[in-house]
């Protein structure tokens, strides 16, 4: 019976040079140089005729939002790419065309949000390190920085008009939600206000009983008119002075005109926060479920006709109320319409990195011909001596592969 000789461990033999390597590497590039090259060049050509036909460059602007803030900015940014607000934006009416979807899929992603926008403040940095971080959030800012990629000027105009139109959209919500909330924080004062009502009636109530008190006895001892002095002197309680009912009267009527006046001021403001909470009424439904800052600002609009509608002759108290949401509607509509483009580059001469033809074109080349060539490798070495490539033609193969046969 034969037995096979045992084999040893790998030796020295078993192992390839650097150079046995290298070599290997050039007898392989000469004989499938031509298929390699031929098809990177199709594939750079390809990329770098369709990179061609659709380049972009870049251009900035910088859109002046007055007294703008950064705690401001963070605030209103989450708007920004909530699915109702941007296809609310960027809808096909805007006429962006077909790159509208795209834009509108990318302003679904926040990271596009905070690539595309940059908050920029008007503290310099020298400055900065000077003062607080709470003074430098809440600074008055220069605006914000918007960085496009465009194909040209028109697309430019049209996409710029979209971000801004948007952007102005947020800071309306923003700072009508913060009005609201401000008017919402004062509608909490009601309580207090109807239980100083309640104090205050109270009071009144015991300064006339006082003050029937002191006439009865004005009736029972009329001598005390005619006092040449207004103190008297308690029998009890250690001497203890008070008034001779006369001037406790006249004190009494003034405390009485007081109380009635504070209690006609806390009856005037109920009434104002009570008009003030129907100006409000729905509004916290209506934010969340708003496209768009005007679906806001329309429903405190509604609010205030149904309100009027209402009252045919309204109080002072109600025209107060009323005015304050006017004097709110007014201060966030006069800031949006100032809100626009100051200032804007000229689009760059050259194309972005990324739709560079050269640049792009030279990238797939060497990407395609060094991952064909490691895939081709593993193909020669599992077809050993068989033929490379079967299914391209005799004459083909032979042209492509150095040492194929004809």
């Amino acid at each position: 019976m034969h037995i096979a000789p045992a084999q040893g461990p790998i030796g020295p033999q078993d192992e390839i040079s650097l150079g046995e390597l290298a070599l290997r590497a050039l007898q392989f590039y000469q004989r499938f140089a031509r298929l390699l090259f031929l098809l990177a060049m199709l594939a750079a050509l390809s990329v770098a005729f369709w990179m061609a036909g659709r380049p972009l460059y870049s251009v900035t602007a910088l859109v002046e939002v007055p007294k703008i803030t950064l705690e401001e900015w963070r605030q209103s940014q989450p708007f920004l790419w909530d699915q109702r607000w941007v296809n609310r934006s960027f809808n096909d009416d805007e006429g962006l065309g077909p790159e509208g979807f795209q834009l509108e899929r990318r302003a679904l992603n926040p990271e596009y949000w905070k690539n595309t926008v940059h908050y920029r403040a008007s503290v310099n940095r020298e400055d900065a390190r000077d003062i607080p971080v709470s003074q430098f959030q809440n600074s008055s800012g220069l605006g914000l920085e918007f960085t496009l990629q465009v194909r040209n000027e028109a697309q430019a105009n049209l996409v710029l008009a979209t971000l801004t139109q948007h952007v102005r959209e947020a800071f309306l919500a923003n700072s009508l939600i913060g009005l609201i909330r401000e008017s919402q924080a004062a509608l909490d004062q009601r309580p207090q206000l109807r239980l100083d009502v309640l104090n205050a009636e109270f009071e009144i109530e015991q300064s006339r009983q006082r003050i029937e008190d002191m006439r009865r006895l004005l009736e029972l001892y009329p001598e005390t008119r005619h006092l040449e002095t207004s103190t008297l002197f308690s029998v009890s309680d250690g001497g203890g002075k008070y008034l001779s009912p006369l001037p406790q009267i006249v004190a009494l009527e003034a405390t009485v005109s007081e109380l009635q006046a504070k209690s006609r001021s806390a009856h005037r403001q109920l009434s104002k926060l009570d008009s003030t909470a129907q100006l409000l009424s729905g509004v916290d439904d209506a934010s969340r479920s708003a496209s768009s800052g005007e679906d806001i600002l329309q429903k405190l609009q509604e609010n205030r006709e149904q309100l009027f509608a209402a009252h045919t002759e309204r109080s002072a108290s109600a025209n107060e109320a009323a005015e304050g949401v006017n004097l709110m509607l007014t201060q966030a509509m006069s800031r949006n319409q100032g809100i626009g483009i100051k200032t804007r580059s000229a689009i760059s001469s050259t194309p972005v990195a990324a739709r560079n033809p050269l640049g792009i074109g030279i990238i797939v080349f060497l990407a395609t011909f060094f991952g064909l060539s490691i895939l081709l490798a593993i193909h020669v070495c599992v077809r050993k001596d068989r033929d490379v490539l079967p299914w391209i033609p005799r004459q083909i193969r032979h042209w492509l592969i150095v040492d194929a046969a004809p």
